[in-house]
């Protein structure tokens, strides 16, 4: 989780980074079913049921946030931000891009097509 934190300061948000975070969630929680299966004796349908359960409450709870605007709102922040980048590979945030061309002038940004 750590090495995780470091790229995200070093490099920025991307969708795997983020995605490596949930992995670890989910990992740690399974860990700790495993451990409470083992300590109180419980069936394997226990631990498959709870973990199912987790994994399709994650995938609820990530499906109500908008990554593309979160990654790119907090990559504009940065110095070293790329505008190409987020058009290519980022589902971005249009009003947010729109307003970082005009926070920094830039004219070009400002007339892309961003369909």
């Amino acid at each position: 989780m750590i090495k995780n934190s470091e790229y995200i300061i070093n490099y920025g948000f991307t969708y795997k980074r983020l995605g490596v975070y949930a992995f670890l969630t989910l990992s740690l929680i399974g860990l700790t079913m495993t451990y409470i299966k083992i300590q109180y004796r419980k069936r394997n349908a226990f631990l498959f049921n709870t973990m199912t359960w987790y994994f399709y409450g994650t995938i609820l709870a990530c499906s109500y946030i908008n990554w593309g605007g979160l990654i790119t709102s907090h990559n504009m922040k940065r110095s070293d931000f790329n505008a190409d980048y987020h058009f290519t590979e980022i589902n971005f945030s249009e009003k947010s891009l729109l307003k970082f061309a005009a926070e920094k002038k830039d004219i070009i940004l400002k007339k892309t097509n961003y369909k």
